[in-house]
């Protein structure tokens, strides 16, 4: 059954930072290249200009717009396309279905600013909850037994 949507849709962006550990999220009103663009630099901004960068994307075009190839030029930004089909080797798809459980599960939002909110607080909490068990972001893809655990990507989960 499809629904009117009053207050239209919004796109969570997440970005993982392996070296620290950590999650981020952002809330766009739009997806494409200019989103896109803004969320990189947001996340690029962590680091000195001088530290080269690699960031891990999938093959959305929106993702590889020429203005998008040039900001990571100039930005000492390395960016590293995931396989065609193969959103399993992209670590963020790991934990995006956790971190839309614990933001939308039984959940009755009002407004968008809330939707982001409760985003922000999963990802806070994800972030504090690994740190405070010793846990790398790596733990969370294979089993106990060593293998990989498959994950269905997240616009299948729906």
């Amino acid at each position: 059954m499809n629904y009117h949507k009053v207050e239209g849709t919004r796109y969570e962006y997440i970005c993982l930072n392996v070296y620290h550990q950590a999650l981020s999220v952002k809330q766009y009103e739009h997806k494409g290249g200019d989103p896109w663009l803004e969320f990189l630099k947001a996340e690029r901004w962590r680091y000195p200009l001088v530290q080269r960068v690699n960031l891990l994307q999938d093959g959305l075009s929106a993702h590889w717009t020429d203005e998008i190839r040039e900001w990571a030029r100039r930005s000492n930004v390395t960016l590293v396309p995931t396989a065609t089909n193969a959103s399993w080797m992209n670590p963020v798809e790991c934990h995006a279905g956790d971190i839309e459980k614990l933001a939308l599960a039984a959940t009755d939002y009002r407004s968008w600013d809330d939707v982001g909110r409760a985003f922000q607080d999963a990802v806070c909490y994800r972030n504090s909850e690994r740190k405070a068990r010793h846990k790398t972001f790596r733990d969370t893809q294979r089993r106990r037994d060593g293998r990989r655990k498959h994950r269905q990507p997240l616009w299948k989960r729906h």
